[in-house]
């Protein structure tokens, strides 16, 4: 078995990461090249990858913003490096690894991260599907409610962690 471990993607692993993005994504919601290429340039330490040897299985890429939710402003090319939220904007998985506690992984490591090392957040936020609600309470986030951002054609959810690292 190969090993498998949570690292952050390289400049180099970008286009890899897209691959899956696109893969777990429709065309209407998923991140361009270019712009994962920007988040991982403009919030390196942000944007995680889930390895197994040398293949990319789970993404988790996000920025740092001042705002209370998720908004168009947020998702787009925008990080405050200072910012008191950090906006994950992407947890996806293989489709064939999926179920396997992976994302759970992920997010974990992320919160921890978060906790130890991103000073003067306040929380970490999120939007999703119905279906994710439960995978990121599972992995500690409150249910916000529905969200007003309008990006794709589904409703989107508010979920949050609150983080406090100050």
């Amino acid at each position: 078995m190969l090993q498998q471990d949570i690292r952050k993607v390289s400049k180099d692993e970008v286009e890899q990461a897209s691959i899956l993005e696109a893969a777990c994504f429709p065309p209407d919601e998923k991140a361009t090249l270019e712009k994962l290429q920007w988040r991982q340039r403009e919030a390196p330490n942000l944007f995680y990858g889930f390895f197994e040897g040398n293949r990319i299985l789970g993404l988790l890429c996000a920025t740092r913003y001042n705002g209370i939710e998720i908004t168009h402003e947020s998702m787009d090319f925008n990080h405050i490096p200072n910012g008191e939220v950090v906006c994950i904007h992407s947890v996806c998985v293989d489709k064939n690894r999926q179920r396997q506690g992976i994302a759970t992984k992920l997010l974990k490591y992320f919160e921890e991260y978060v906790k130890q090392h991103e000073t003067g957040v306040k929380k970490i936020t999120l939007v999703c599907h119905s279906n994710y609600i439960p995978l990121y309470t599972r992995a500690g986030f409150s249910f916000v409610g529905k969200s007003s951002l309008v990006h794709g054609s589904k409703p989107w959810y508010n979920c949050d962690l609150l983080v406090k690292t100050w």
